[in-house]
């Protein structure tokens, strides 16, 4: 029986450090996790914290009629590095990270997934529901069929959730999961 993605233990991408997998029994390698939270009740302003809690990573902007729809900054202040468009008809997403137009496209006509080219993993990277009934809980696959990182619904007001990436994601890749999981949680809310 293959392992679900709810069992997988997190996997750095290849072409990063990686920890020896511990042996059975053992405390796994420790995860990073991020958290999401948002400012008011129109949930228009948010930000990634680190897990410390205290450090902004990312704020993000949302905008329900004007395109892009969804603004993310690195900083407090400055310009945007991740932008995000979202199509009424196609159900695709584009998103563009450092000026690179990255498409975000839907797997099938059914289910709820959506995979992307990772310029940095250089392989297909895809966030779908984490069950039948997982409610707005995501996970994101390689094109092995490897867990790289996970995103909890919160059913707090001001809290959206958390993401759990593996221990050595840093970098471009964070940028990409980070602005790919906003994506798949913004669509999720778009269509409830």
């Amino acid at each position: 029986m293959l392992p679900t993605p709810q069992s997988q233990q997190l996997q750095p991408l290849p072409g990063y450090a990686t920890s020896p997998q511990p042996a059975y029994g053992q405390a796994a390698a420790p995860t990073r996790i991020l958290h999401i939270y948002h400012e008011g009740l129109s949930r228009r302003h948010g930000k990634v914290l680190d897990s410390d809690k205290q450090t902004v990573l990312y704020r993000i902007e949302l905008k329900y009629i004007s395109k892009p729809q969804a603004e993310i900054f690195r900083r407090i202040d400055g310009a945007p590095f991740a932008t995000l468009c979202f199509h009424n008809f196609g159900r695709g997403i584009d998103m563009i990270i450092n000026g690179e137009l990255i498409k975000f496209k839907k797997t099938s006509l059914l289910a709820i997934a959506h995979e992307f080219q990772s310029l940095n993993a250089q392989e297909t990277l895809r966030w779908k529901k984490d069950g039948l009934f997982s409610g707005r809980n995501l996970v994101c696959l390689n094109s092995k069929e490897q867990l790289v990182a996970k995103f909890e619904h919160s059913f707090s007001i001001k809290k959206g959730g958390k993401i759990e990436l593996g221990p050595d994601v840093q970098g471009v890749l964070l940028d990409e999961l980070v602005v790919s999981g906003i994506a798949m949680i913004e669509y999720l809310r778009r269509h409830d």
